[in-house]
């Protein structure tokens, strides 16, 4: 027949499953932990993973790939004041975006080359954007990056407005407006506040209606719908900025949420395996104790009367407690007798021939009436607990029954000054003392009784 569970039983299966969920949830926290860092280390280096990429479908030697890869890593890094992650990416793209812009007017500056010759090309108007673009790309590469795409969107915008005042009535409006505008608009909003994007915004109308009023012989008639296109699409583009940076917040919001859940997570677990830990020493410790005070007390089996004194000496010395004793069972186990107690209160208790009877009027009477251990943590909580005048500094006692071939033939009772010395933690260390001593009563009884038997031999024998 299986073994009924005790109640630490429960409380270790109850442990080791919480310990199981929290490791659980810990590898999981870990695991989303290690994707974030790896998504993070990914975007730390994009031209490295597009550059080796490249060289993976398009057959260029390793060496020329890491040569272009160290090359743009150089005309693109962001400045070194600038430290977090996210804030390197977007340095680093908007140096990206304005040395490929660069690239493309310079190129196209040598396209005219054949058309208006070299000075033509290098001094023209198609170089007007150049100039600037150059400033916001040097100005890229410092911690004022966010000023250099400010920088460039005003200029690029600008060329409509130039293009406008230069060609005068020639010039076609709404090519103009809707290719520059959108374009620094869309750009600005990548890597601007929504309050920088207002501006930019207030900033292009003012000067397409400063345009259309002094800049061209006569006012366009839809000029209100294309102020009206400009106020739209700038509207849309702050409200994306701000869906973008509220995605992020809450991005970054999630990843302090797992990191503050994985430290909780991390300290439960801690704790947890720490009280287990401690519980399981204290354990180990009281029952080396009990294997100590019984291997000790089995060895004084001559003198049953000795042999309790010293067990309920050598029990309150070993658990450092504030009083010990033991009862037996009277020949006709209706009640218990005092047999050792520690101290002037056993002295005194034992001198007056104490005895209980079974029954539930006492702690003693009812462990033996209920062949069950009885707890009593702390005597100051507990109702049934009846104090004893000669021990008035006990806190918490706890009584074994002392059994033997399912026979109660005393009680163990122990008392501290402490609080909470007894529990179901510590109870079975005890439970195996009382299980030792009573073996040795038993022992002791029959040696008593076979040294009685031979010495009434040996008196019949004369």
């Amino acid at each position: 027949m299986a073994k009924a569970q005790t109640p630490q039983d429960y409380e270790e299966d109850a442990m080791k499953n919480r310990i199981q969920e929290l490791e659980a949830k810990l590898k999981r926290h870990e695991a989303r932990a290690v994707l974030i860092k790896k998504e993070a280390s990914q975007n730390e280096k994009p031209s490295e993973a597009v550059q080796s990429g490249h060289s993976a479908h398009s057959g260029i030697p390793s060496s020329n790939s890491n040569g272009l890869a160290r090359f743009w890593a150089w005309v693109t890094e962001a400045h070194p004041s600038i430290t977090g992650v996210r804030e390197r990416n977007s340095a680093r793209l908007a140096a990206s975006f304005l040395f490929i812009i660069v690239l493309l007017e310079i190129v196209g500056a040598f396209a005219r080359v054949p058309q208006l010759g070299l000075v033509g090309a290098l001094t023209g108007a198609s170089m007007i954007a150049l100039y600037p673009t150059l400033l916001a790309y040097g100005l890229s590469r410092t911690k004022w990056y966010r000023a250099a795409i400010f920088l460039f969107s005003l200029f690029f915008a600008s060329l409509a407005y130039v293009t406008m005042a230069r060609d005068g009535a020639g010039a076609d409006i709404s090519t103009l407006v809707l290719v520059y505008v959108p374009l620094s608009l869309i750009v600005a909003s990548t890597f601007l506040s929504s309050w920088a994007v207002l501006l930019l915004v207030g900033l292009n109308l003012g000067a397409f209606f400063l345009t259309t009023r002094f800049g061209v012989p006569s006012t366009p008639e839809n000029i209100g719908a294309q102020s009206g296109i400009i106020i739209t699409l700038g509207m849309v583009l702050i409200s994306l900025a701000h869906f973008r940076k509220r995605s992020e917040e809450q991005t970054l919001q999630e990843i302090r949420t797992v990191n503050e859940e994985l430290q909780a997570a991390n300290t439960e677990l801690t704790v947890n395996r720490e009280k287990l830990e401690q519980r399981v020493s204290e354990r180990t410790h009281d029952l080396e104790l009990a294997s100590e005070v019984g291997r000790s007390v089995s060895e004084k089996i001559g003198d049953l009367t000795e042999m309790l004194s010293q067990s309920v000496e050598l029990i309150r010395a070993k658990y450092e407690l504030y009083y010990s004793q033991i009862y037996l069972m009277d020949a006709s186990g209706r009640r218990l007798v005092l047999r050792a107690g520690t101290g002037e209160a056993g002295a005194q208790l034992l001198s007056r021939g104490h005895q209980l009877e079974i029954s539930a009027a006492s702690l003693n009477g009812r462990a033996a009436s209920d062949r069950h251990p009885i707890i009593v943590a702390d005597t100051q909580k507990s109702a049934n607990f009846l104090p004893n005048p000669l021990l008035p500094l006990t806190r918490s006692e706890l009584a074994v029954p002392l059994i033997v071939n399912e026979k109660v033939v005393g009680v163990l009772d122990m008392q501290s000054e402490k609080p909470d010395t007894f529990g179901e933690t510590n109870l079975p260390a005890f439970q195996v003392l009382a299980s030792q001593l009573a073996i040795a009563i038993q022992n002791a009884t029959l040696f008593n009784q076979t040294e009685e038997a031979r010495l009434r031999v040996e008196e019949q024998a004369r």
